[in-house]
């Protein structure tokens, strides 16, 4: 089956090949990996960094511990939304 845009695996290959391209140019590529143990923190590291600090634009420049912290306000708005709607 070809991938096309409105598939939802398309969406998930193309986030999963951004997010390991930024954890090589950011982390792996910049440091000496001369073992297991380096690699593990370095990626640990990074990781931390891209879930806690670094803004994203897909997410209006939040970072995703933000959203995340943020999920159940964000979905009482939603549902105050649809009652809002529905009454209408």
């Amino acid at each position: 089956m070809p991938a096309s845009a409105d598939q939802p695996f398309f969406f998930l290959l193309s986030a999963n090949w951004c997010l390991w391209r930024s954890l090589k140019y950011e982390a792996i590529y910049l440091h000496e990996l001369e073992d297991g143990f380096t690699a593990r923190r370095v990626t640990r590291d990074w990781f931390s960094f891209y879930n806690t600090q670094k803004p994203h634009s897909a997410l209006d420049s939040r970072t995703p511990k933000e959203v995340y912290e943020n999920r159940n306000s964000l979905m009482g708005h939603a549902l105050s939304m649809k009652e809002h709607k529905t009454v209408a």
